[in-house]
């Protein structure tokens, strides 16, 4: 009663019943589409970029992890992660897996004592949390993936620490590269924002 079909083409069906008669169905055109390439995934610090699809889900230990549905994910713990992608006929492809046994903390210079980005991703705004082991001017730029610099801040810190909100609602969804520097040397930490 029932068929699965890989290749394009007209189908229909004939039908007998126990008198012997025949009854014909209409036909039914099938088009078969080629599967997606498979994506693959590339590692910047922490941050995972799956290459240009449609559609994305990521998938951590082989289970799908809420909300990650970008074309970047912010790694927060280890595991063995995936991304499943799919085209504009929703078609599907996965990833081959990427072992994470290790997250890159950076490795701050020495004048800085404290650093933090949240939330990361970002919607809309990122409060940067800085503190020196002395006071000091401190640049904070924005670059995007292209190296073009599309936010600047000249902050002036000290031991006690600063809390600024970076108004990002100009920005198109990405990853982004804050780069921080002071007393002639520089730590960048990824950032991605969304629009969840």
């Amino acid at each position: 009663r029932s068929i699965t079909v890989g290749r394009s083409g007209s189908y229909s069906l004939t039908v007998t019943d126990g008198d012997g008669c025949r009854g014909a169905s209409d036909p039914v055109t099938v088009q078969t589409l080629p599967a997606p390439a498979r994506p693959i995934i590339s590692r910047s610090g922490d941050v995972l970029t799956s290459s240009r699809a449609h559609g994305y889900q990521w998938l951590r230990n082989h289970v799908p992890i809420p909300g990650a549905t970008d074309q970047f994910y912010q790694l927060t713990e280890l595991g063995t992660y995936a991304v499943q992608i799919s085209d504009s006929n929703g078609c599907t492809a996965e990833s081959l897996p990427l072992q994470v046994s290790v997250l890159d903390v950076g490795k701050l210079p020495t004048a800085i004592h404290a650093l933090d980005l949240y939330p990361n991703p970002a919607n809309g705004s990122v409060t940067l949390f800085l503190r020196l082991h002395a006071q000091g001017r401190v640049l904070v730029e924005l670059h995007d993936m292209l190296g073009r610099r599309v936010l600047q801040r000249r902050l002036h810190v000290d031991a006690t620490g600063i809390r600024e909100v970076l108004q990002l609602d100009a920005l198109q969804p990405g990853m982004y590269f804050v780069r921080v520097t002071t007393a002639g040397s520089h730590v960048v930490r990824p950032l991605l924002l969304s629009r969840q």
